[in-house]
C-alpha cells in the first residue's frame, strides 16, 4: 500500500491489529518497501482468502502499483 506523504498514521497501527486478530503469524509478512514513486508497506499472505478479507477492511489504503504516476504509460507504449 502507499504511504502518504504524512505517513499512515493510525492506518497501520490498525492493519497490524487487524492480521494479529485475524491471521495466524505465520500467514501473513510486513514489510517496507520502496514503491513505484513512493514510499510502501507491502503486506504477503499465504492464501489469496486472507488478502481479500485484509483489502475489504482497510478499504481507502492506495494500491502502490504507480498506475496513477503521470510517468506510468501502459504495456505496448499507451499512456493510461
Amino acid at each position: 500500500m502507499a504511504i502518504p506523504p504524512l505517513g499512515l498514521g493510525r492506518s497501520l497501527t490498525d492493519a497490524y491489529a487487524w492480521l494479529k486478530d485475524n491471521l495466524a503469524a505465520g500467514d501473513y509478512a510486513c514489510h517496507s518497501v520502496a514503491g513505484y514513486a513512493c514510499d510502501a508497506a507491502g503486506f504477503y499472505f499465504r492464501r489469496t482468502e486472507d488478502a481479500d478479507r485484509f483489502t475489504r477492511a482497510f478499504p481507502d489504503l492506495l494500491l502502490a502499483d504507480g498506475t496513477t504516476a503521470a510517468t506510468y504509460s501502459r504495456p505496448g507504449g499507451r499512456s493510461a
